[in-house]
């Protein structure tokens, strides 16, 4: 940062189908104004809100492709994303987040809480640790939640942002580790929470196609030989075991297939000190 005040942007992606999840989102954030507000139509022209700047796309680009095009409108220091059903709980979390990478120069990125909503309890996927250990306890992680992070704007840029290809499942991940491999911490904030509704990555069409493909690019793209293999195996086994019926099961087979006939681009391997900061951390790219 600089020496003037770092400014925020808070980056929402929606496709029109949430209004009032939408609505509460900006309304919990209307205390912390002014914000640069970025609000992305992902194929949908968005609803304008005061504080907010509204972008159409013209065509459903995915998930991760429409967060890049968010973080290319956004003008702040911060880019702080945000699901469009989601809801800020801690007052001052913008501000919060400001302050961590003002205070923190080694600080990239920071994993936020999300808990079920009505609830202060978090699903064991939505935190940064492995099996969900530790949700009260901040430090060093290896990864952050889709549905709410912050990240150094100087960071993601030197990083090269979200991918355009990813479209849905994992993007963050391949995005934390541009992070740490650039010698980024990521640090985990359990006290800054916001709620999210109890959802099943089942409401997203082809969900197990496009985890099992993008598993596989995670691998071709960032991992050494060795931890590729190691890794690619290791979530196919995990995927297969949770399928429930054949077409599952090939759902699962289709994507790792694709994931390993098609070019995810960009191949730059993460170095064996990353490797070793994520092991410490407590998460070894293996799993």
């Amino acid at each position: 940062m600089t020496d003037r005040a770092a400014t925020v942007s808070v980056i929402v992606l929606t496709m029109g189908d949430r209004p009032r999840e939408l609505d509460e989102l900006v309304a919990s954030l209307e205390a912390e104004q002014p914000f640069d507000g970025v609000l992305v139509g992902n194929g949908v022209e968005p609803p304008t809100y005061p504080g907010w700047r509204s972008f159409p796309l013209a065509e459903n680009v995915g998930i991760s492709a429409g967060r890049a095009r968010g973080a290319e409108f956004a003008e702040g220091d911060v880019l702080v994303f945000v699901d469009d059903d989601a809801t800020s709980v801690t007052p001052g979390l913008l501000a919060a987040c400001r302050d961590a990478f003002e205070q923190d120069s080694s600080v990239g990125a920071l994993a936020l809480r999300v808990v079920v909503e009505g609830t202060d309890r978090s699903l064991s996927e939505w935190l940064p640790r492995l099996r969900g250990r530790r949700e009260l306890e901040p430090g060093d992680v290896t990864s952050f939640h889709g549905a709410a992070h912050a990240v150094r704007a100087s960071a993601y840029d030197d990083v090269g942002g979200y991918p355009d290809n990813f479209w849905y499942a994992h993007e963050e991940t391949d995005l934390a580790w541009r992070i740490l491999d650039a010698g980024h911490r990521i640090a985990y904030r359990p006290d800054l929470v916001l709620t999210h509704p109890l959802t099943k990555p089942s409401r997203h069409d082809r969900h197990l196609w496009f985890s099992a493909r993008n598993r596989i690019w995670l691998a071709r793209r960032h991992l050494p030989i060795v931890l590729a293999g190691i890794y690619a195996l290791t979530w196919c086994t995990i995927q297969f075991a949770r399928c429930r019926s054949g077409r599952e099961v090939r759902s699962v087979a289709a994507g790792t297939w694709t994931g390993i006939r098609s070019d995810p681009g960009g191949r730059r391997p993460i170095g064996w000190r990353t490797v070793m900061r994520m092991t410490r951390a407590g998460r070894p790219p293996v799993i």
